[in-house]
């Protein structure tokens, strides 16, 4: 088989269908198609007499082939379509979970600090109360001094009372 024509009116036509999708720069898949270097290798077209009917088979086969090109030109492209949405959804979907991994995390940071906050006020409580037992029992012992000082005060005057009377 030859390669058709590319410089023919309906060869190029189909090309440049293929080839005016615009391009998208923001990491998309970019689409061209060269015109001159493109070979769809389908026969050339013979001068049709009509009621021939090799000419029309040759233009069925070249029909048929451009259609086959096409089909397969439309699959690739479903397909590079299908990559990039899947591409988008799973980098999408890895954020979302860094998001939570990370929400997930403060919150522990959070929840340990306030522990550690909490035990530190147990501690620092504990202090007190052992701080405050003792001062307590400092408190309880002088009582005891200033009673047995009084009881002693009040013996020492009675028993000079008493001799005063004898």
């Amino acid at each position: 088989s030859v390669p058709a024509d590319v410089e023919s009116p309906s060869a190029i036509g189909i090309l440049n269908t293929l080839s005016s999708h615009p391009r998208k720069d923001k990491g998309k898949a970019k689409v061209t198609a060269d015109v001159k270097s493109t070979s769809l290798n389908i026969p050339p077209r013979a001068p049709s007499s009509s009621g021939s009917s090799a000419a029309r088979k040759q233009s069925q086969d070249a029909g048929s082939d451009i259609s086959m090109k096409l089909s397969e030109a439309s699959d690739t492209l479903v397909q590079q379509i299908q990559n990039s949405a899947e591409a988008k959804s799973e980098t999408k979907q890895m954020k979302i979970q860094a998001q939570v991994v990370g929400k997930e995390l403060k919150a522990c940071n959070k929840n340990a600090q306030r522990e550690y906050e909490l035990k530190m006020k147990m501690v620092e409580n504990e202090h007190e109360l052992s701080m405050a037992s003792e001062r307590t029992k400092q408190l309880e012992l002088e009582l005891k001094l200033e009673q047995a000082r009084i009881a002693r005060l009040e013996a020492e005057r009675h028993f000079s009372a008493g001799e005063e009377k004898n």
